[in-house]
């Protein structure tokens, strides 16, 4: 899928949509890329390979680049949705240190209790509830999606939920704690994070990030025993982004994984 706009306002803003697909089954291959162009803005994303076994890492690797050279002012959105059309994971991704906001817009999303106060320890089976907070600093209106992702700290996408889809009126606050069930009885024990983004729209249907994504997190314990284990991928170049997910080991979904990523300048 390919989609391209241009539109000249105060500058030139330019937005390139990648669409790649991940085929979880045994065996391996070559790695997959995709890269779309929208006149200097190159964007590109690939995986280390194109086919995966179930719970196996996969690590997606992408890259912008303005007129050949490295663009360090990014913000990529990716959104992956699994064979059954359902959204594991979305979230936004800086190309380098230079990367700012493009809206003035403030949001934060963080666990907390039923006062809304933040919680940084969760046992196993425990509700998690989210404190969210949107404020609108622009003089003008402007229709937003917050998008929360939550992900284990083994990788696993454990909930995408679109906790904001409206328009917030100039100097508008917004906030809510929001209950989104109770975290598996199962589930990986260590730091969990939270990805938060405020975007346009989803990506795959043309929508790109507005702000800096957030990460928030949270250690999940059982009664007996607790566990750190996080894992952040740094940029290790400018104008370059990656993520790692894994797929469940018992009961996930063979098929076509897709990924959508959009940057927008």
């Amino acid at each position: 899928m390919k989609n391209i706009m241009k539109k000249t306002k105060s500058g030139k803003m330019l937005k390139g949509i990648c669409l790649l697909t991940i085929l979880l089954m045994m065996g391996s291959t070559l790695p997959l890329q995709s890269t779309v162009c929208a006149t200097t803005l190159n964007l590109t994303i690939q995986t280390t390979k194109h086919l995966y076994d179930l719970g196996e890492e996969i690590t997606i690797h992408g890259n912008v680049t303005m007129d050949g050279s490295p663009f360090d002012k990014g913000l990529v959105a990716i959104q992956i949705k699994d064979p059954r059309n359902n959204t594991l994971f979305v979230g936004t991704f800086a190309t380098g240190e230079n990367a700012t906001d493009l809206v003035d817009i403030y949001f934060d999303v963080f666990p907390c209790d039923k006062l809304g106060n933040q919680k940084l320890i969760l046992k196993q089976g425990e509700m998690l509830r989210l404190n969210a907070t949107i404020i609108n600093n622009e003089i003008t209106s402007r229709h937003i999606l917050l998008v929360a992702s939550i992900q284990f700290s083994n990788s696993l996408p454990f909930q995408t939920f679109v906790l904001y889809n409206d328009t917030i009126n100039a100097g508008q606050r917004w906030s809510c704690n929001y209950p989104l069930g109770y975290i598996p009885d199962d589930a990986p024990l260590g730091t969990a994070r939270i990805f938060g983004s405020i975007l346009s729209g989803l990506p795959e249907r043309n929508g790109f990030a507005l702000c800096l994504g957030k990460i928030n997190t949270f250690n999940i314990e059982s009664a007996t025993l607790s566990v750190t284990n996080l894992k952040i991928n740094s940029i290790s170049e400018p104008g370059t982004f990656n993520f790692s997910l894994i797929t469940s080991k018992n009961g996930g979904i063979l098929g076509n994984y897709t990924v959508y990523a959009s940057c927008f300048y």
